[in-house]
């Protein structure tokens, strides 16, 4: 019992000296009372903000892809005298077809702005070779008329003086020369595809629609000045004489076509492209030659990079 009072006044005198911890942020030392605070650092914080600043998502390289393409096209050249339209050339007046074979290649570059729509840039290279039909009818003051026999020969009727104030009239037949003009054109088309349908597990085919805005560098090239005729029913004609010249036009180019996936990466298709307006050549004496195209078009695609289809 003696040692219990002992050992409880050793404590009672210790206590002035006691740190007494009453609350986790509060300590008592020799009486007096701290109070401790908890203060955030932010440097760690900040460190972590600047990491996050740094760190940038990756994202997906824009997917491109080469398109070369073949095409064989039908022209149809059409001559007018721009002053006069009851002038017609010689291929019109003797009913002659005016349409001509060319054939080409394009290389395009298309990458994707939606999952339907495709925009590209290409390179075209076009060939073929047009008509010129020419005559060279009786002085053109006597002349009365030309007509078309039936064994398709041009004929001029002409009025002759046999005696002074005497007049009969002749028919001569005319001999019709062909030649031939080449046209070699480069264009560079800016290309918008838009695409009907999407592929599926089920479905390999996708249908689209193109259009393409197009300049066009026209070169035309004969061997030397050649003639084309034009003639009306009352006895006129005109004989425009054409020469090498070069044109930078510009047309729109409109296609359909179906498109195949034969893998992930390669495609191809076929399509009709059609050209609006068709293009105008401007020549010797008011004359002009313009060249509507149809082409007939088989291409192959490789494409890189992730192409929502």
């Amino acid at each position: 019992m003696l040692q219990r009072f002992i050992l409880f006044g050793l404590i009672v005198i210790a206590q002035p000296c006691w740190a007494i911890a009453l609350l986790n942020d509060t300590l008592i030392i020799d009486g007096e009372v701290i109070y401790i605070e908890e203060r955030s650092r932010g440097g760690a914080d900040s460190l972590i903000h600047a990491k996050q600043m740094d760190y940038k998502k990756s994202r997906d390289p824009m997917p491109w892809a080469m398109e070369c393409v073949g095409f064989g096209s039908n022209v149809k050249t059409n001559w007018s005298y721009a002053p006069d339209e009851n002038f017609f050339s010689l291929q019109k007046f003797t009913k002659e077809k005016q349409n001509s074979f060319g054939f080409g290649a394009r290389l395009s570059f298309f990458t994707q702005l939606h999952k339907h729509v495709h925009v590209g840039l290409g390179l075209d290279y076009y060939q073929f070779n047009a008509q010129l039909y020419s005559v060279n009818p009786y002085n053109a003051e006597n002349s009365l008329t030309f007509f078309l026999s039936d064994n398709q020969e041009v004929n001029q009727v002409v009025q002759v003086e046999i005696q002074p104030g005497a007049y009969e009239t002749d028919t001569l037949q005319l001999n019709t020369t062909l030649n031939q003009w080449q046209i070699q054109q480069w264009a560079i088309p800016l290309h918008f595809r838009f695409y009907v349908n999407a592929y599926s597990q089920r479905q390999n085919w996708r249908a689209f629609g193109q259009i393409s805005p197009t300049i066009y560098f026209q070169r035309h090239s004969v061997e030397a000045p050649m003639i084309q005729s034009f003639l009306n029913e009352n006895g006129q004609f005109l004989n425009a004489i054409i020469q090498n010249k070069t044109d930078v036009l510009g047309s729109i180019q409109i296609k359909l076509g179906l498109e195949r996936r034969l893998s992930k990466q390669l495609h191809c298709h076929a399509g009709m492209n059609f050209q609006f307006p068709p293009l105008a050549s401007e020549h010797a004496g008011n004359t002009r030659a313009t060249f509507n195209t149809r082409s007939i078009e088989f291409g192959l695609r490789w494409s890189i990079g992730k192409w929502k289809d």
